[in-house]
């Protein structure tokens, strides 16, 4: 029996799609396209999505090197999900998506397509205050 023979569309997607992204190539280009910008003031991948979506410009050469490089996958993935480049393009003017998105992207550069899921930052910080607290933490 082939492997993945046995999977539904939608499995076989996702089998496809972690054997792709998990490679050391992919990976080590979206650790790199994570990285600061000095240039641009910010994360490559920001920098282009902002590009994307319109609300700049004009990047360097390596922030529209990460254009180029999410362009297509932004693409297919809108289509995958019942979507279109328009509607992506609405959602990602808000910067709060660009920034989840980003956080995902870079997750995966890091530690690759794992269960459970790791990200490059939290999307939601929660504190707990008490009176119990000394505000002895370093955050403090």
């Amino acid at each position: 029996m082939v492997q993945g023979a046995h999977l539904s569309g939608s499995e076989a997607a996702v089998h496809t799609y972690r054997y792709l992204i998990n490679n050391w190539f992919t990976r080590r280009t979206l650790s790199y396209l994570s990285k600061e910008c000095e240039k641009d003031g910010g994360n490559r991948l920001e920098v282009a999505l902002e590009m994307f979506v319109g609300v700049r410009k004009h990047s360097c050469k390596a922030c529209h090197l990460a254009l180029l490089f999410i362009k297509p996958f932004l693409r297919t993935s809108s289509r995958s999900f019942g979507s279109n480049e328009e509607d992506l393009k609405i959602r990602f003017k808000d910067p709060y998506w660009r920034r989840g998105l980003v956080s995902v992207i870079k997750g995966i550069g890091w530690f690759g397509v794992r269960r459970p899921y790791v990200p490059g930052a939290p999307f939601q910080v929660v504190w707990n205050v008490t009176k119990a607290c000394n505000l002895k933490c370093k955050h403090c």
